[in-house]
């Protein structure tokens, strides 16, 4: 089967410490305060912690054509990353996982990355759409990681 593949990276120090982000970007139920473009998360099965390794999230999204998706944590390292997979059915989708890190650059400072990776079957309709949804999605974790900034300044 051929596909579509786009990788999207957005990356940023933030002067926080790893515990203090990861406090925050693993508490799912409150992704909306930071990531604008999500409505609502819902824990759907727990964790070995509950938002832990495991736990499956129900994540509702704001714009009228994105689609709800259900993903599940999938390795979770407490304040240094987790990684998560979509497992329901999105239109065109092969693959989606994401992967946050932190990376402790001094006592104050952490650099962020938050990196998607999308593959879609390149004979479906979707995969037209695939490098402007690419481009959209950028917009949203740089303006996500912005907004977890000044959350935390």
């Amino acid at each position: 089967m051929k596909t579509v593949v786009k990788q999207i990276v957005a990356r940023k120090t933030i002067k926080a410490s790893q515990e203090a982000i990861f406090k925050i970007i693993s508490d799912h139920e409150g992704t909306h305060r930071w990531v604008k473009e999500v409505d609502k998360v819902l824990i759907v099965k727990e964790g070995e912690q509950k938002n832990g390794l495991r736990a499956i999230r129900k994540v509702h999204f704001k714009p009228v054509l994105w689609t709800t998706v259900e993903e599940e944590i999938i390795d979770f390292q407490e304040n240094k990353s987790y990684i998560y997979k979509i497992i329901s059915k999105m239109p065109g989708l092969v693959d989606h996982k994401g992967v946050w890190s932190l990376q402790e650059i001094s006592a104050d400072a952490t650099e962020v990355v938050w990196d998607v990776y999308i593959e879609f079957k390149k004979m479906h309709w979707f995969s037209l759409f695939a490098g402007s949804f690419a481009k959209s999605f950028g917009k949203v974790q740089n303006r996500a990681l912005a907004q977890l900034e000044q959350d935390l300044s």
